[in-house]
């Protein structure tokens, strides 16, 4: 029983830490200071010990960020944490999308994949709305835009290009 109950006492203070820590980066508008251990340190014992697991971290980020538009960015890095340390070697997913147009605000999502699929199921159309992947930073994290962007970023792209100094 305490055995039981220390592990969620782990993982809800591995949850709060990385709530904090993005908030903080979200404030800062740096993703490059999100941070990702990849050396394992927990195991859990069963499958479906790691299932609820996961459900208690998904409702504690729901509980902490009800309020935010932002809530799978806060979900993606709380899990993406959590499961770095289980030794599962997930990738952090950014997507944009209405780069290119001028009244509509620029859309974003946050997802894992594993092995290139989607962790969760509530992510299944991430791959359908951000198809093209752009690049992928010295964190891990990975970029993603719609089809409509692609024109958006490689004009960016030049135009950096041209700005450093050689």
């Amino acid at each position: 029983m305490f055995r039981g109950l220390s592990e969620y006492v782990k993982v809800g203070f591995i949850t709060i830490q990385s709530l904090i820590v993005a908030k903080y980066v979200m404030m800062q508008s740096d993703l490059g200071r999100l941070y990702f251990d990849s050396s394992p340190l927990m195991k859990v014992q069963s499958v479906c010990d790691r299932r609820k697991m996961i459900c208690f971290v998904k409702g504690l980020v729901k509980c902490f960020t009800f309020r935010s538009q932002h809530q799978c960015y806060y979900r993606s890095y709380a899990l993406k944490k959590l499961l770095t340390q289980w030794g599962f070697n997930v990738i952090y997913n950014i997507g944009l999308r209405n780069l290119t147009t001028q009244n509509d605000r620029i859309r974003g999502h946050c997802w894992l994949t594993f092995k290139g699929r989607p962790v969760f199921d509530d992510d299944l159309a991430s791959l359908d709305l951000y198809p093209l992947r752009i690049d992928a930073a010295r964190n891990g994290i990975v970029y993603w835009v719609g089809e409509n962007d692609q024109a958006v970023i490689r004009l960016k792209k030049d135009r950096a290009k041209q700005i450093k100094p050689e």
